[in-house]
This record gives C-alpha cells, structure tokens and sequence, in this order.
C-alpha cells in the first residue's frame, strides 16, 4: 500500500481546511525544535509558515488563521451584494421584487409546467 502521508520541509501534514482557494495545514516533525507549523497552501506552494512547540498553540493558530480567511471572504461577499444588490439574488427572487408571483402550476417561460 502507498504512502499517502503529505510532506513539506519534513513536516507531516496531519490536518487540513480549504476555505476558498486556499487550503491552511497543520504539520508535525517529530525531530525540529518547533515541533508544529502552520502553513497556508495555494497552488501547491506552503506560505507564511507559523511554526511553534505547543500542539494546542498550532491548532489555535489554525482555527485562528482560518476564521480570518472566512471572515474576509465574508466581507468581500458582502460587499458585493451592496454593489450589485439584485445580482446575488435568484431570478424568482428577482421577479417577486418587480411585482411578479409565479403561480403554481402554472406554465413556465418555455412552456414547461412548474
């Protein structure tokens, strides 16, 4: 059976979150004085290392580095919608604002029943 451990720099990566289009780890090396990194990955590269010699320091680290990914992206879907406020909306949504309720059963734009 293969290996299927992921490596970097020695480190086994013994946890990982996508969040977007990055992905955060968290790796191991038993031998290094700071036992425990974090990394953000993107496109198959490890970036901005946090490394540490504390188990529960690195996991905090991670949660702490992904929550800030998550609210940031939070953000920037926010301010899109003030942008563009009917662009984020569902098309019946859309409709429901303009003063059209579909009717149920009734035929669709292409004849299709709904």
């Amino acid at each position: 059976m293969a290996d299927r451990r992921r490596i970097n720099s020695g480190y086994v990566i013994t946890a990982s979150v996508p969040v977007g289009n990055k992905e955060f780890v968290l790796g191991v090396h038993k031998t290094a004085p700071e036992q425990y990194v974090t990394w953000e990955c993107k496109d198959g590269d490890y970036i901005w290392g946090h490394y540490t010699d504390s188990p529960l320091k690195a996991l905090k680290d991670l949660c702490g580095r992904i929550m800030e990914e998550v609210e940031y992206l939070e953000m920037k879907e926010q301010e899109a919608a003030e942008r563009n406020p009917e662009g984020n909306q569902p098309e019946s949504r859309q409709r429901h604002r303009q003063g059209y309720l579909p009717i149920p059963g009734a035929q669709g734009e292409r004849g299709q029943e709904r």
